[in-house]
C-alpha cells in the first residue's frame, strides 16, 4: 500500500481530509458531475461484439472511474480498469492507495504488466489482487 505526504501529492489530501468509504463512488460521481467522453460507452460496446478486448488505463481512481462507466451503461465486468484502487482502515477513512501505483510517468507499462500477468513472467513489484481479474 502507498501511503502518500499529505502536503506534497493530491492523494495525501485525500488521505488527511478523512475520506469515507460509504462516499465512494456514487456520492462522488454524483456530486462532481464525472461522466465518459462522448461516444465511450458505444466504442467499448463495439470492441467487445468484435470480441477486441478492452483495458482502460488511468491515473485517476478506480472506484470512480468504474461507476462511471457503470452510468454510462458500459458492463463493467466485461472489461479490465487499471486505476489506482483505493485502500480503507477499518475505520472506513482512506489511508492508501494499491501498488503499483499507475501515474502519468508510468501508463504506458501497464500494458506491460498485463503481458506479464498472463504469461505468468511476474510483475515488477507486488501486484493488486484486484488486478488479478481475468
Amino acid at each position: 500500500m502507498v501511503e502518500a505526504e499529505p502536503r506534497a501529492h493530491p492523494r495525501g489530501r485525500r488521505i488527511s481530509h478523512g475520506l469515507r468509504e460509504e462516499w465512494i463512488p456514487s456520492e462522488m460521481v454524483t456530486s462532481s458531475g464525472l461522466r465518459c467522453r462522448a461516444g465511450c460507452a458505444e466504442l467499448i460496446s463495439l470492441a467487445r461484439r468484435l470480441g477486441v478486448p478492452v483495458l482502460v488505463v488511468s491515473a485517476g481512481i478506480r472506484e470512480l472511474i468504474v461507476e462511471a462507466l457503470g452510468r454510462e451503461g458500459v458492463d463493467v465486468a466485461q472489461l479490465r480498469v487499471r486505476a489506482n484502487g483505493m485502500v480503507f482502515g477499518a475505520d472506513g477513512c482512506l489511508c492508501g492507495f494499491e501498488e503499483p501505483m499507475v501515474t502519468s510517468d508510468n501508463k504506458h507499462l501497464v500494458g506491460e504488466w498485463e503481458a506479464d500477468r498472463r504469461t505468468s513472467r511476474g510483475w515488477p513489484g507486488r501486484m493488486p489482487s484486484s488486478w488479478a481479474t481475468a
